[in-house]
């Protein structure tokens, strides 16, 4: 009993020193701003309650995906910090390698306090890395928005709603790191698109190119994202301002260029196309395990034709689970989440709907803007949909479908209307997919 109240006291005493380091380094970087600081307080406070449940889950549950998968192997990694592996040693082991580098410190810090390893210590620091993704979307929010308060409180109540950022900050798992910088290029490009100053420019492609290198040390596949958002960079301009968008062609054939250099000068000393093959044959293998099962999923997606799977794969993503309640009746953390993140998928869809129809009334700025962040979010749908079909990888590229979902202006009556009308088609196409979800069982 008293060693349980001596853990429970030594968490408590990490958790204030994690807070205080990190309102310290807010204060150093010059975070002021209200609407920032709240962001960080909010989401914080969110990911301290779900990591109590999670803990509940992993500890009195035995929660398989705590216990036995990746969270379970990035944390034994993490905790084997004597180990003189490189980070290009551990992406030969797992994906996750600069994020396994990064717990690893925070383990060797605790170890030398004196303190006895366990997954909470990551799994703060997972919460600590959404935490500060908060504020940079609120960043983002008060650029497009020009400093709405209102808009950048939407922002905050919507980001701290998503159950994948809930799995992400209270889960061992490196999720938490890839939403972090897929924001901060997210931040960059919106930057570059609302000033598009030559500064902006270069900082922006300065930052897609690092990026470029760091990202295949967490997903390898992602190795891809920063060229890809660099592109989608260019297309507001190509439907809002065709007669601009020649200008940038240089820039973009100049980016791709740098790309295949960057690709070819040896900078990884593992190989790159090995370790992409490697994650194609586990989201096969995961595939496969949902194909055993029978599921919905199998008899709608997995098994169509491309293009056809290209459709319903899209439309699954936005929909899953089905059932929906699914999550709600297992004993995994897991599986709760994307039941909860659905109900959240929900309500977003249904402002993106209303941000569509009023479309017309923003400034030329704040459409490219909001057209940019529907290209990313509908693109990345299309590439997941061909590839995991796991709503986990989509939402790392939530904060831009947030940001079109905090442009609707509700002060308006009509767009309360409008919301409430996309609400009750969606709950609508919810209920004719769970009837036939209920046939194909019975088939």
């Amino acid at each position: 009993m008293i060693t349980v109240i001596e853990n429970k006291m030594v968490i408590f005493s990490f958790t204030i020193f994690a807070i205080l380091f990190s309102f310290l380094l807010l204060f150093l970087i010059g975070v002021k701003k209200k609407s920032e600081l709240s962001s960080f307080i909010a989401f914080f406070s969110v990911g301290l309650f779900w990591i109590a449940v999670s803990s509940f889950f992993r500890i009195y549950l035995f929660d398989y995906s705590q216990n036995t998968s990746d969270a379970y192997f990035f944390y034994q990694r993490s905790i084997d910090f004597k180990s003189k592996e490189s980070i290009n040693e551990l992406i030969l082991l797992t994906e996750g390698s600069l994020a396994v580098y990064f717990w690893r410190l925070i383990y060797s810090l605790t170890s030398f306090f004196g303190l006895e390893s366990t997954p909470f210590y990551g799994i703060i620091f997972n919460n600590l890395i959404l935490s500060f993704t908060a504020i940079i979307g609120v960043k983002i929010s008060n650029i497009i928005f020009n400093n709405d308060i209102v808009r950048a409180k939407r922002f905050i109540l919507y980001f701290c709603s998503c159950g994948i950022f809930w799995l992400a900050a209270s889960v061992h798992m490196r999720d938490a790191f890839i939403i972090f910088l897929t924001t901060i290029l997210f931040y960059f490009a919106v930057k570059q698109i609302n000033n598009n100053t030559t500064k902006n420019k270069l900082v922006f492609f300065g930052i897609a190119i690092f990026f470029t290198v760091l990202f295949p040390f967490l997903r390898t596949e992602f190795y891809f994202i920063p060229a890809f958002i660099v592109f989608c960079t260019f297309l507001p301009s190509l439907f809002l301002q065709r007669h601009k968008f020649v200008r940038y062609i240089p820039f973009l054939l100049l980016f791709i260029f740098l790309i295949v250099v960057i690709s070819n000068l040896g900078l990884f000393d593992f190989n790159l196309l090995e370790v992409l093959n490697r994650g194609k044959r586990g989201y096969q293998e995961e595939i496969d395990a949902t194909a055993n099962a029978g599921s919905l999923g199998v008899k709608l997606v997995i098994n169509q034709h491309p293009l056809v799977r290209l459709v319903i794969g899209s439309l699954y993503l936005q929909i899953y689970p089905i059932p929906f309640w699914y999550g709600f009746k297992t004993d995994t953390i897991y599986d709760f989440y994307k039941s909860i993140n659905l109900f959240f998928l929900w309500g977003i869809l249904a402002s993106v709907y209303v941000c569509l129809k009023e479309l017309s009334f923003y400034t030329l700025e704040v459409k490219k803007v909001l057209f940019f962040s529907f290209f990313i979010y509908l693109l990345m749908v299309f590439a997941i949909s061909m590839s995991s079909l796991e709503t986990r990888h989509l939402g790392c590229f939530f904060v831009p479908i947030i940001i079109i979902a905090c442009a609707p202006d509700y002060s308006n009556k009509i767009n309360i209307k409008r919301f409430k009308i996309a609400i009750f088609s969606i709950v609508s196409f919810i209920l004719l997919v769970h009837v036939s979800w209920g046939i194909l069982k019975l088939m």
